[in-house]
């Protein structure tokens, strides 16, 4: 019902991407598909998955090959591999590395890095619930293709605590 309601509400699906001064900034819906849903056989809640229609959208974005942060909530280590024979989340994550600058998940509530262990860099984020300095500030210069974390070094690693940023 959320997702209709949220279709309702705001006249999208309940994912989304920015596209914004060539870059990619991609929203996607692990709360779809039979892990969800009570009368299937893959009911699982704790396990997430993208379901069939958005990961052809969300290789379709990727196609276009614009450098792309990727935003999803649960770590990838609580997402299904695949879910259709070889096709799901993470062989489209390692097939377009390149071109997916960061994965980003919340749900622990700590900080995790698991380094590119799926292909591309994947950081959890702990909670501003928890610790109102728990937030990634990134930096992206369009001009000379890159990007950085710019309070990587504040963030108390395995915790949910970080150090408050202050710029220079």
């Amino acid at each position: 019902m959320s997702h209709r309601l949220f279709e309702a509400k705001f006249n999208t699906k309940p994912y989304s991407v920015l596209d914004y001064k060539g870059y990619k900034f991609v929203h996607l819906n692990n709360f779809l598909g039979g892990t969800q849903d009570h009368t299937s056989s893959e009911f699982n809640p704790g396990i997430g998955l993208l379901g069939e229609e958005q990961l052809h959208w969300f290789e379709a974005q990727l196609q276009q090959h614009k450098p792309t942060f990727v935003f999803v909530h649960y770590p990838l280590i609580q997402n299904k591999a695949t879910e259709f024979a070889d096709y799901g989340l993470q062989p489209l994550l390692v097939k377009y590395q390149e071109t997916i600058q960061l994965v980003v998940s919340g749900h622990r509530h700590k900080w995790i890095d698991y380094g590119r262990i799926y292909g591309p860099q994947h950081y959890v984020m702990a909670a501003t619930r928890y610790d109102p300095n728990a937030y990634m500030l990134m930096e992206v210069d369009t001009k000379r293709a890159t990007w950085r974390f710019l309070n990587e070094s504040l963030v108390d690693w395995s915790t949910h605590s970080s150090k408050s940023y202050r710029a220079i």
